[in-house]
């Protein structure tokens, strides 16, 4: 009868224990935004991607990437990486936050101008991610891997700091060139941008000085197209393939 009684009991707490842990995971869970939002209304075109590690498990499941990725050197270790990206939330609790950025972030590619010189086209381009982490753990991660980011682009490349909008901004390039890497923060967003226009622009439409692209009248005509719950979605407004053609 004790025997029966402990079991009884011990049962009990387990299945207390994992509706506490299913709750206290269910309340950290990741809330997604539009991060059409952020983009902003002067935008030619952009890149919307709300889900990296299920992008990346579909583009490598695909026939075509599985025959030409061996032919091209592109290690297998992606398709690794996109499954593992599924449950690498996981590792936002444990510290890795490149970890957690790769699997919760959602990330916009924003082009909102063209660079024409002579026949060389350079597009004037903005990466937006909403990365959901806290502002000081995003700000620390960024102080490491930016630098070595911009190492990697350019070489040695100066340093430079400035403000716009009372937004901190971080720039690297190589003195006698146009080539930069430019960088804000606005909470858990990060900014890049390879011009200050860009830049700028998106500073300008989250801080809601700016309107966004989310009010364009053929956006949501575009979206059934590929779907609700596709993980990646692209548009070009009127204005943009006007400049393309």
């Amino acid at each position: 009868m004790l025997k029966s009684t402990a079991v009884r009991i011990g049962l009990v707490l387990i299945a207390v224990l994992s509706l506490a842990a299913g709750g206290w995971l269910y309340t950290r869970r990741t809330k997604q935004i539009q991060i059409v939002t952020y983009v902003p209304d002067s935008a030619l075109a952009f890149l919307e991607i709300n889900d990296l590690p299920q992008l990346l498990t579909q583009t490598t499941s695909t026939k075509a990437w599985q025959q030409l990725a061996p032919a091209y050197g592109i290690s297998d270790k992606l398709t690794l990486l996109g499954k593992v990206g599924r449950m690498s939330w996981l590792t936002s609790l444990t510290g890795n936050n490149e970890a957690a950025i790769f699997s919760q972030a959602q990330v916009a590619i924003i082009a909102t101008s063209l660079e024409v010189r002579g026949e060389a086209v350079k597009p004037r381009l903005a990466l937006v991610a909403e990365t959901h982490l806290r502002a000081s753990t995003l700000q620390s991660t960024m102080e490491k891997r930016l630098p070595e980011l911009a190492k990697s682009l350019f070489g040695q490349p100066e340093k430079q700091t400035s403000d716009y909008a009372g937004v901190p901004i971080t720039s690297f390039g190589v003195s006698g060139s146009d080539r930069k890497l430019l960088a804000a923060q606005i909470d858990g967003e990060l900014i890049l941008a390879n011009h200050e226009e860009p830049l700028r622009a998106c500073i300008d439409t989250r801080l809601g000085r700016a309107p966004s692209i989310a009010g364009n009248f053929y956006l949501p005509k575009a979206r059934p197209t590929v779907g609700a719950n596709a993980s990646i979605f692209g548009f070009v407004t009127a204005e943009g393939v006007k400049r393309l053609l």
